[in-house]
């Protein structure tokens, strides 16, 4: 028996990002930093394919997440999509951690 035999690596940390369009490229930038830093983070210009039924599909990826990164804004708060993500959110029972991105 070889001492070989490497302890398997940790499951990456799932976050969904929730955002308003109109912060995009604050939504874009904080995704590509988790990723860096080795999460797995969902946003769904990224995640969801043209066509695809979205509320599924986003149904689907807020359910494999560990944790609901609400980005939050004026447009946010305002945002129906916005509510509608972090009702599923509750529904599932995940954690969902505000991250404010306007002063």
């Amino acid at each position: 028996m070889g001492g070989d035999t490497q302890p398997p690596h940790p499951r990456r940390l799932r976050v969904f990002l929730s955002y308003s369009r109109l912060d995009g490229e604050f939504a874009q930038t904080l995704r590509d930093r988790l990723i860096a830093d080795g999460c797995d983070a969902f946003l769904d210009l990224h995640d969801i394919v043209k066509g695809e039924p979205w509320e599924e599909r986003l149904q689907k990826l807020i359910g494999s997440a560990d944790a609901i990164l609400f980005i939050v804004t004026p447009a946010a708060v305002r945002s129906e999509y916005c509510d509608w993500e972090i009702n599923e959110a509750e529904r599932l029972n995940k954690r969902i951690l505000p991250v404010v991105a306007v002063d």
